[in-house]
């Protein structure tokens, strides 16, 4: 006779709302995080040296080579990390378009400097290709069981990112009329450092887990990262 000393919670059972917690925060930061305003030709109205269309081209390629680098550094790295070095990436690289914009607008010479938006923007758009861009889909995919996979999907995308996402787009404009555009980008880096901060100390490290062993985490019970080596899950022979 076989028995298991600790007994797994069944993962089948759609009880748990952590999962759900976490993937929603995950999704919902990651649409704050997508200014509607990074475009070439908000570069152009930056003043750098580049044509539209060049800048279309260099924002083309740092989107697509950004996706196609995560892939290796997250199976090498671990999710949560990446997470949080694209949460402080992103945090920084807002903070300097903040920054150009509030010279700009107020009035110092940045001529000399026609490379910094475009710095920026690319050191942007690849710490978010790497991390909060495709990641928090994985997060769902990996937190939910397969029977509630498709509802909590869809309740995650759906008013956290597409609304969220509407809204975004809708009052910036507002946002840089009233407050200045760079008050926008700073407002942005306040979102992007608060997703860092609940990546590091609220997300689980899920990296080499089992969904069972992951809902183990979710419900307060930290030996789970340990329970598939442990002589627990081994079993005892009478």
């Amino acid at each position: 006779k076989t028995e298991v000393l600790r007994p797994r919670q069944d993962p089948r059972k759609p009880q748990r709302f952590d999962d759900l917690l976490c993937a929603r925060c995950e999704s919902t930061t990651q649409w704050y995080k997508r200014d509607p305003r990074l475009h070439p030709e908000y570069l152009h109205h930056g003043r750098t040296s580049f044509s539209p269309s060049v800048s279309s081209m260099i924002v083309g390629g740092c989107m697509f080579s950004g996706p196609a680098l995560s892939f290796p550094l997250t199976r090498t790295f671990g999710i949560k990390n990446m997470l949080i070095f694209s949460g402080i990436g992103m945090t920084i690289f807002q903070i300097s378009f903040g920054a150009f914009f509030y010279c700009d607008n107020h009035g110092y010479d940045t001529s000399a400097y026609w490379w910094w938006p475009l710095f920026s923007l690319v050191g942007y758009i690849i710490t978010y290709s790497v991390g909060f861009g495709p990641l928090p889909f994985t997060v769902m995919g990996e937190m939910f069981p397969s029977n509630i996979k498709g509802l909590a999907s869809a309740i995650t995308t759906g008013p956290a990112c597409w609304f969220l996402g509407f809204l975004l787009t809708l009052y910036f404009n507002d946002i840089s009329q009233a407050l200045g555009s760079h008050m926008a980008f700073f407002l942005f880096a306040i979102f992007c450092f608060l997703s860092f901060l609940f990546t590091v100390f609220i997300l689980p490290d899920t990296r080499g887990l089992t969904l069972e062993e992951i809902l183990e985490l979710l419900n307060g019970k930290p030996g789970a990262r340990n329970y598939k080596n442990s002589p627990d899950s081994i079993g005892r022979t009478e």
